[in-house]
């Protein structure tokens, strides 16, 4: 077994671990320049010399994992715990607590998605603008929808992404999301005094008129014999209210970053 070997599982680094093999265990001066190594009995007394990091007193509610580090990194550390006295694995535990101490501990709030350098509630805007545009694009083709509700659902898409974009800003967790479901009247409900005062009484009443048909999915899917829509608010209102959110919210977030 090589010194550098046995360092590493000490914690030391192998600078310090030569220097006192060196003056434990000679070597002939023939041998300086050759590789060294140990024997059983070297191996044996450098474990006894240098037991080795600390285990945690109480391992309760701790997981143990294996962490791989460049070299230099572990020479580093391993001269910090000398100097220190500290072992090397509380090292670890210290820089791994203080790294995550800067991120919240909701995964939602600061998760990124596939582009770079987007938040997920930032994403979630961005949906809605979308969905916003296609609710307007094809209610101006046919009125309504030409009776059918497909500009309805979009709207309302773009109603929820906004709320829930809002309410991950907020620190909303996943649990929370899933339970309220595509409930858009619970979505408003847990929205800031500041966000509900944004939309109208008329955008909120066209919220709840349609809220039991697309939470309970009836937009997505044809009911009846022809999926024709028998009554819904105007689409007007769900499209302005969506616009409002999305407008509000971007002043926000964009406030934020500017910070």
């Amino acid at each position: 077994m090589r010194p550098d070997d046995i360092a590493m599982e000490l914690g030391i680094s192998g600078k310090t671990l030569r220097e006192w093999l060196r003056d434990t265990f000679p070597r002939p001066e023939a041998d300086f320049h050759r590789p060294w190594f140990l024997t059983p009995e070297q191996v044996t007394a450098a474990r006894a010399r240098f037991p080795g990091p600390r285990r945690a007193a109480s391992r309760e509610g701790m997981i143990t994992t294996t962490v791989a580090l460049p070299e230099s990194t572990h020479g580093r550390l391993a001269e910090v715990s000398e100097e220190t006295g500290t072992p090397l694995t509380e090292l670890l535990r210290q820089a791994a607590g203080e790294w995550v101490s800067k991120y919240p501990p909701n995964r939602y709030r600061h998760v990124r998605d596939g582009r770079a350098g987007t938040h997920l509630h930032i994403r979630f805007l961005d949906y809605s603008r979308r969905f916003i545009t296609a609710a307007q694009d094809l209610s101006a083709q046919g009125g309504e929808g030409w009776r059918y509700p497909v500009p309805h659902y979009l709207a309302c898409h773009a109603i929820e992404l906004a709320l829930k974009a809002h309410l991950i800003h907020r620190g909303m967790g996943e649990r929370a999301l899933v339970g309220i479901g595509h409930d858009l009247v619970a979505c408003l409900a847990r929205a800031t005094a500041e966000v509900r005062g944004r939309l109208a009484s008329q955008h909120v009443a066209a919220i709840d008129a349609i809220n039991p048909d697309y939470s309970g999915h009836r937009l997505r899917y044809a009911t009846g014999s022809t999926g024709v829509m028998r009554s819904a608010p105007p689409i007007v209102l769900l499209i302005g209210a969506a616009q409002l959110l999305v407008i509000d919210l971007d002043r926000q977030f964009r406030a934020e970053r500017r910070r």
